[in-house]
C-alpha cells in the first residue's frame, strides 16, 4: 500500500480549484468536526474557516435534515 502522495503540487492545484462549499466538501467538513470534535483544528485541516464551519453546523442541525 503507498502511503506517498505523487505530485503534491498538483493536488494542492486541484485542492485550490474545487470549490470546499460543494455539498460532497460539507459532508466531509462535518464528519471530521463529528469525529475530531474540534473545529479549529478541522479548519485547519481542509482550509475552510471556522465562521464558515459553524455555520454548516448550524444549518445542519436547525434544518435536521438528510442532505446538505
Amino acid at each position: 500500500m503507498r502511503s506517498k502522495i505523487e505530485e503534491p503540487e498538483r493536488l494542492e492545484k486541484f485542492i485550490n480549484s474545487y470549490s470546499s462549499y460543494h455539498s460532497d466538501s460539507k459532508a466531509i467538513v462535518l464528519r471530521l468536526v463529528a469525529q475530531i470534535g474540534n473545529v479549529q483544528q478541522v479548519a485547519t485541516l481542509t482550509g475552510v474557516s471556522e465562521r464558515t464551519i459553524y455555520d454548516w453546523i448550524g444549518d445542519w442541525n436547525k434544518k435536521k435534515r438528510t442532505g446538505l
